[in-house]
C-alpha cells in the first residue's frame, strides 16, 4: 500500500497543470476507498494524499444526467375584446381557428 500511496503522491505533484486528469481522479478515488476500508480517516487520508476532501468529495458526486421530457401542449384560452372566449383549444387548432 505505501508503494502505492507513493506513486500517487508523485503523480500529483508532477501533474502538468494544477487541475486533475480523469485518470488521476479514478486513482485516487480507488486508493481513498481502500485506505478507507483499513479504517483510515478522511483527515489521515487527505493529509497522506494533499488532495482536499472537498475535491475527493465532488469526484465522488454522480454526474449530473440530463434528459429530454416531452410537454404537453396547455390548453390555451382566447379572450376577445368584444367579450366572447374560447377555452380548452391548443395552439395548432387555434392557428387553424385564426386563419
Amino acid at each position: 500500500m505505501e508503494t502505492k500511496i507513493v506513486a500517487i503522491q508523485e503523480k500529483i505533484k508532477t501533474r502538468p497543470s494544477r487541475f486533475y486528469s480523469p485518470e488521476l481522479k479514478k486513482e485516487i478515488l480507488e486508493i481513498c476507498e481502500q485506505l478507507h476500508e483499513q479504517g483510515w480517516t478522511r483527515k489521515q487520508v487527505q493529509n497522506v494524499l494533499g488532495v482536499g476532501y472537498q475535491s475527493i468529495d465532488s469526484w465522488k458526486k454522480p454526474a449530473v444526467k440530463i434528459r429530454e421530457v416531452q410537454k404537453e401542449e396547455s390548453p390555451v384560452c382566447l379572450f376577445s375584446p368584444s367579450g366572447w372566449e374560447v377555452r380548452g383549444i391548443n395552439l395548432s387548432d387555434l392557428k387553424t381557428l385564426l386563419s
